[in-house]
């Protein structure tokens, strides 16, 4: 599923997303002043991976997209996600399937890690035009409308003032008794 979920962990290397959460729940002691801090305590919404039965490319393109990220790594891990911190603020999103709201794109926000180490991703697939066989054959073979227009004759050759204006001779041959 590629819903909004708490509670689990970020897959992108070096993301701290929701680990702190643990601790803060065993010490109900812990008081926390500052603010910042105390967004470090907050869920952050996370978004599992694509299906790979319904959404294979977009899962393909969330994995290509995440440094050091491998399929294996993914299959190993009974419930992938990715933080909200991954995509910009601009970010559009759909409504999956339970009415949560998913991500259109792949994330694309990955700090601490070396632009070098950022991969590029996969564009969206390309609208492909489908046709069929009977349509295929039915439409016009350019290469045979190619080959007719190409076609030369002696005569076209025997009759051109081009060969004589570059001086060199015509030379005829007679086959079956045409010239």
């Amino acid at each position: 599923n590629n819903t909004e979920k708490m509670g689990r962990k970020c897959i992108v290397r070096g993301c701290k997303s929701n680990y702190n959460k643990s601790k803060a729940s065993q010490n109900d002691n812990i008081r926390i002043r500052n603010e910042e801090k105390l967004a470090d305590f907050r869920k952050i919404p996370m978004y599992g991976f694509p299906s790979k039965k319904k959404r294979l490319y977009e899962r393909q393109r969330w994995i290509k997209s995440i440094p050091y990220l491998t399929e294996e790594i993914v299959n190993n891990n009974n419930t992938p996600a990715v933080c909200r911190k991954h995509w910009p603020e601009n970010t559009t999103f759909e409504t999956g399937q339970n009415g949560l709201p998913r991500p259109i794109e792949p994330p694309s926000i990955f700090d601490n890690i070396p632009s070098s180490s950022i991969p590029t991703p996969l564009p969206p697939p390309r609208p492909t035009k489908r046709t069929s066989f009977e349509t295929r054959s039915q439409q016009e073979d350019e290469m045979e409308e190619f080959r007719n227009r190409d076609k030369l004759k002696f005569e076209d050759i025997a009759n051109s003032d081009r060969l004589t204006l570059l001086g060199l001779p015509i030379v005829a041959f007679q086959v079956n008794g045409e010239q």
